[in-house]
């Protein structure tokens, strides 16, 4: 087991077993009115639905999604989404094996170490 800060540490793919990622359980509070485009946004980020019930007016969602996706720019697209009306919580739960390779940008044919991600 080893464990990563930085993409450009990986070793050689021949020499992974597996590869896993920390995952989180996300609460979403949002009016209805806005349910479906932030259930898409969850499907689109690799999320599993856990349960969804209401509180009145307001939908409550509860998501398994990895973390990396939610990194990015998810809470910028989940505001944009509801017009600012959903709050979003999440706590990190566990690891789990991801398809995950590691993506090397070239400048020049050498890769930059800084540039390198992993990807899904």
């Amino acid at each position: 087991v080893k464990e990563l800060h930085n993409p450009a540490d990986m070793p050689d793919v021949v020499k992974i077993a597996s590869i896993e990622e920390p995952w989180i359980r996300a609460t979403i509070l949002t009016p209805d009115d806005y349910l479906g485009g932030i259930l898409k946004l969850c499907q689109d980020r690799r999320g599993i639905q856990a349960d969804l019930s209401y509180v009145g007016k307001r939908a409550m969602l509860t998501y398994d999604l990895p973390l990396n996706e939610v990194v990015f720019d998810f809470y910028d697209r989940l505001k944009s989404i509801s017009k600012g009306y959903a709050s979003f919580d999440y706590h990190l739960t566990d690891y789990r094996e991801g398809d995950l390779v590691k993506m090397s940008i070239l400048v020049n044919d050498e890769p930059v170490d800084a540039l390198s991600m992993l990807v899904h």
